[in-house]
């Protein structure tokens, strides 16, 4: 939602409005690809990359929120949303692969479908709510949201270098019974 939320506000932005978008979806795709890659890494790993990335969002919403109301502070306020925009974006591609991995194979598509469905709500409500409540309330939700996603993360197991599960772990019957019927084959 929160991607969704800074597409919409690019016209509130100060400066031009095109200008703004150029610079930030020029730096989207730089961030997402170095994210991308450094998610990919052993030093990082997917995790990491996420709790750093996190980190980084809470930073930019209390910036934003903190300097909100001053007066020349629309610069900083800028600088924040960007920021905020390049580790959101960067956030939502890891997860997306990261489902995946996490999902064991009979799971996956309805589990990929399922983390697409609730991102796709977010691009449903985000209109209704950018316009409907004022920006600094929106930060605040938004700030909670991802503070306890922040917290949610440390319970996420990493998924870097591992095998994809094949079977659920709780259906062993199953996968003595997959064992059995291969070795008759």
């Amino acid at each position: 939602m929160i991607f969704y939320f800074l597409n919409i506000n690019i016209k509130n932005l100060p400066g031009d409005k095109y200008q703004n978008g150029f610079i930030l979806f020029t730096f989207d795709i730089i961030v997402v690809l170095i994210f991308g890659f450094i998610s990919n890494t052993e030093v990082m790993g997917r995790k990491k990359s996420l709790i750093f990335l996190n980190a980084v969002t809470l930073f930019s919403e209390l910036l934003c929120l903190s300097v909100y109301n001053y007066k020349n502070s629309q610069n900083i306020v800028m600088f924040g949303m960007m920021i905020n925009r390049f580790s959101t974006s960067s956030f939502f591609c890891i997860i997306y692969f990261m489902s995946n991995e996490i999902y064991p194979t009979v799971l996956r598509a309805k589990g990929l479908a399922i983390n697409s469905f609730f991102a796709r709500i977010g691009g449903i409500i985000a209109p209704i709510i950018v316009d409907a409540i004022d920006i600094r309330i929106n930060l605040l939700a938004f700030l909670i949201l991802n503070t306890v996603s922040f917290l949610v993360l440390f319970k996420l197991e990493e998924t870097y270098n591992k095998p994809l599960r094949g079977i659920p772990i709780e259906d062993e019957t199953l996968e003595e019974n997959i064992k059995v019927n291969t070795k008759s084959s």
